[in-house]
């Protein structure tokens, strides 16, 4: 029996997730860091400081993929990085062309993301005072009396 090659990787089930998690944090509107936002795929892909990012076709020549392997320092997101298997997603992805797989989305990389869908990942505005974070926050709760709130 031939193995079956494993179903392509999903932008919107996927991808999206993992940006939610690990990048958005840093990577969003206002002043993402490095000028890199992965606010919709075009954004991403478009890249920041350091220029494009996403080489669809080509996770080895993809900014993105290096930063996440950490072939590129710092390794991204900072601390731990993701997991070994959320990496290969992305180098997944990256190689079989890095499109989205919206419902009537063109197949080019740079295609809008359409607002009704939950591909368009905006950060919280600051209610008070900011502390600074080492890494990408991915819980919070607040106190019963709303006064108090923690970081994790």
């Amino acid at each position: 029996m031939i193995p079956q090659a494993p179903p392509p990787v999903s932008y919107t089930r996927q991808i999206v997730p993992l940006l939610r998690t690990a990048c958005l944090g840093c990577h969003a509107a206002p002043t993402p860091a490095g000028k890199l936002s992965v606010a919709s795929l075009g954004e991403l892909v478009k890249g920041g400081v350091h220029g494009v990012s996403v080489v669809p076709g080509k996770s080895g020549q993809s900014s993105l993929f290096l930063r996440l392997t950490g072939a590129v320092k710092p390794i991204m997101p900072p601390g731990p990085g993701l997991k070994p298997a959320e990496v290969e997603l992305f180098r997944r992805w990256i190689d079989e062309g890095a499109r989205s797989d919206e419902p009537n989305a063109k197949t080019s990389v740079a295609a809008p993301i359409a607002k009704s869908l939950p591909t368009t990942l905006t950060a919280p505005k600051p209610l008070g005072k900011t502390l600074a974070v080492g890494a990408p926050v991915n819980a919070l709760v607040y106190s019963p009396d709303g006064k108090t709130l923690a970081v994790g």
